[in-house]
């Protein structure tokens, strides 16, 4: 009886903590349109668009969105830095001069991807 319960108890600890696992992995996984969302607000947050903006915003990162999904299927990095670089480029053009300055200073503040494991780091300072 006791063996019994032992096991009934391992083996819920075990799927818990696999669960918990697979959940926390990548960090949340988002649908093109959580995604979207999610930038539109970043954008009229950051540098104040208006509403004609955030739908042009919104028409733009769904796009970009599909495409990447794609590209990342067939693991074509080149293929999504080339969507990442258009989209950002699209947005650009639907800003103001003064939006357009704002939002390359957001991007510059953006850490780089696609840069493997860890990013751009420096090595332990043996490396010349």
């Amino acid at each position: 009886m006791k063996l019994k319960s032992l096991i009934v108890a391992a083996a819920t600890l075990v799927l818990s903590t696999t669960t918990l696992m697979a959940q926390n992995r990548g960090g949340e996984k988002m649908d093109c349109e959580e995604m979207t969302k999610r930038r539109v607000e970043t954008l009229t947050k950051e540098i104040k668009i208006n509403a004609e903006q955030q739908k042009e915003a919104t028409k733009i990162y769904t796009k970009s969105c599909k495409d990447s999904q794609a590209a990342m299927q067939s693991q074509d990095r080149e293929k999504i830095r080339q969507i990442r670089e258009e989209s950002n480029k699209a947005i650009e053009a639907i800003l103001t001069p003064e939006q357009a300055k704002l939002w390359k200073e957001y991007l510059a503040k953006q850490p780089q991807r696609g840069q493997g494991r860890g990013g751009n780091q420096r090595g332990n300072g043996n490396n010349k």
